[in-house]
């Protein structure tokens, strides 16, 4: 994983151990852009000899010494950034581009090996579904993760396309903000952080509808669990064998089965009819 160090100029530079090479060249190309090196990885540095650079005016081997230092600054940060594991395997390089290309091809692959990472990519992002009990901000970061791969491999995918595959691939309980989201926006223009916002309001809104019904939910089944403790514990204080069978049919143990299954189409009856009331509380 990618560690930070600061350099001369206070850069921080990323630490490459041999994992995530997709975000480490990302986050390099940054920093030579930065500091106006990124031209040492666009084109390699080519070494002159003494007796050419005696031949040349002034004015081109002014210039042949700026790139040359421009390149091994480039070179520096590259080594800087490399974990002790990893340094051996550019050690030798003698340019920024050398150094560079010897770690795309050993971490990122040939063109064969990207294909093949891509086609897997693809198929995550097609089959990429919400799950249950997943917050928007974590499925959110699970599509963020996938596209972010894609892109760094070559390809590209527009927002549009993201836009509209996450919303077919929420739970059935969003599908009325769903339909008005598609009603309301264009789609075509709905940044990926306008469409967050308004899937986690929603969300935030369905908790807060949840939790009172919830409660309501139990205290109902606290005060019904209640009256058939007290009617069995008078059954009970008259000793008789009707007392203790009305126990069993109010708790429904053992010996009280069948009533006991009747206790249960009670709860869940009850439970069907908060349901109805959240979901008329969530479309008023």
């Amino acid at each position: 994983m990618a560690s930070t160090t600061p350099n001369y100029t206070q850069t921080l530079i990323p630490i490459f151990d041999g994992e995530g090479y997709e975000f480490w060249s990302i986050k390099m190309k940054t920093i030579f852009i930065s500091q106006d090196l990124w031209g040492a990885i666009e084109e390699a540095f080519q070494e002159a000899t003494p007796e050419e650079q005696s031949t040349w005016a002034a004015g081109r081997l002014k210039e042949y010494k700026q790139t040359m230092q421009k390149d091994a600054k480039a070179l520096s940060l590259i080594q800087q950034g490399v974990s002790n594991a990893i340094f051996p395997r550019i050690m030798n390089a003698k340019t920024t581009k050398e150094a560079w290309e010897i770690l795309k091809g050993q971490y990122k692959g040939s063109d064969k090996v990207i294909t093949i990472k891509l086609q897997s990519l693809w198929k995550d992002f097609e089959t990429l579904l919400m799950k249950e009990g997943e917050s928007i901000r974590a499925f959110f970061s699970r599509v963020s993760n996938i596209v972010n791969q894609i892109r760094s491999n070559g390809d590209t995918i527009e927002d549009k396309k993201i836009v509209q595959k996450i919303l077919r691939s929420l739970p059935a309980k969003f599908d009325h903000v769903v339909a008005a989201i598609e009603e309301a926006k264009d789609l075509t223009k709905l940044t990926l952080v306008e469409l967050e916002g308004s899937l986690r309001a929603h969300e935030e809104r369905m908790q807060k509808c949840e939790k009172p019904l919830e409660q309501a939910f139990h205290r109902r089944r606290g005060d019904r669990r209640c009256g058939l403790k007290m009617w069995r514990g008078a059954a009970s204080f008259d000793g008789d064998a009707a007392g203790d069978e009305a126990g069993n049919v109010a708790l429904g143990d053992e010996a009280g089965d069948e009533a006991g299954g009747a206790d249960l189409g009670e709860w869940l009856n009850e439970r069907r009819e908060i349901e109805r009331e959240r979901v008329v509380r969530q479309n008023g």
